[in-house]
């Protein structure tokens, strides 16, 4: 069976290594990126079955990158889940989902049990 593969956009590298390690003990190809810069290029060579992306990154924010996303045809099948931080903030959780396509979120720090349970619902 053919791993899923997974790219992570975070500009906290212990989450991404965290994160990543985690998700590669549960099965899955991980690659990940500190910075959104490239990442319409990231995603498109990398072909992934889902992306994880923070809302809150230098560069471009996750808003941006979505955006970006989901109005390219390589790329716009692909499943988004959103991290934020401000759990209080629900308007921009909202923006990232009804706007700019997000999938789903999750709220930081979160049970890697939560993340993997969302992971598994878009993946399947």
């Amino acid at each position: 069976m053919v791993k899923k593969k997974i790219v992570i956009f975070d500009d906290e590298e212990d989450i991404l290594k965290v994160t990543q390690k985690k998700l590669e003990q549960s099965g899955f190809s991980v690659v990940t990126f500190q910075s959104p810069k490239n990442s319409l290029e990231d995603i498109r060579r990398e072909k992934p079955d889902l992306i994880l992306l923070d809302i809150s990154m230098p560069y471009k924010d996750g808003y941006q990158v979505c955006d970006e996303l989901r109005c390219d045809d390589e790329t716009k099948h692909i499943p988004v889940i959103v991290f934020t931080a401000q759990p209080m903030e629900k308007h921009l959780i909202d923006k990232a989902h009804e706007f700019y396509g997000a999938n789903d979120y999750i709220v930081k720090p979160f049970e890697f049990s939560a993340l993997l349970e969302k992971v598994q619902k878009q993946l399947s």
